[in-house]
């Protein structure tokens, strides 16, 4: 493959010095430099985008939403977190390997099932008061970090089950509501 490469490059700068011939030197050179800057152009874009992206994947790891941020976002839209032992017995093995660059959120393709690998260990949450056991195979990954966050809050948009609202109403988890302090009001 590598001969084949050099073969094609090859041909290539003999097709184009052919074609140049006809030109004048000065001509020659300002097409060369078109070209060179095109190039570095191009190159630059690239790195330029390579680099960005692997800084906010370095940042999106290195700067996580906190527990108390995932347990409001969660409550918010009616999942509990689930303590029982017989679930993470039969659950825990199902849980996906952990990879540094991994997606750190799964949400179960049903909705009622989200898997969270925080700072404290694999958490899980459901809006049921008895949830399915977790596998593996039915676990869709949500993203890493905050990127996670803003998918979980996008795909979870009205949560109903059997009809009854899933909020909680308990006085740490109250609906809060944000308001501007130069805000008018009537």
């Amino acid at each position: 493959m590598d001969r084949s490469i050099k073969q094609r490059f090859l041909r290539l700068s003999e097709s184009f010095s052919r074609r140049t011939e006809k030109l004048s030197a000065h001509s020659r050179k300002k097409i060369s430099t078109v070209l060179s800057l095109f190039l570095a152009l191009l190159c630059g874009v690239w790195a330029h985008s390579s680099t960005s992206e692997e800084a906010r994947l370095s940042w999106l790891l290195e700067n996580p939403p906190s527990e108390e941020t995932w347990g409001e976002a969660f409550h918010e839209k009616g999942f509990r977190k689930i303590e029982s032992d017989v679930w993470w017995e039969k659950s825990s093995a199902e849980f996906p390997p952990i990879k540094a660059t991994s997606p750190r959120v799964y949400l179960s393709e049903d909705k009622n099932l989200l898997i969270l690998n925080g700072t404290n260990g694999w958490e899980a949450w459901s809006p049921l008061s008895n949830p399915p056991a977790a596998q593996q195979s039915l676990l869709n990954p949500l993203g890493i970090g905050w990127d996670a966050l803003t998918i979980f809050k996008e795909k979870i948009q009205n949560p109903k089950i059997s009809g009854k609202s899933t909020k909680i109403a308990t006085s740490a988890h109250r609906e809060k509501e944000w308001r501007d302090p130069r805000q008018i009001v009537f």
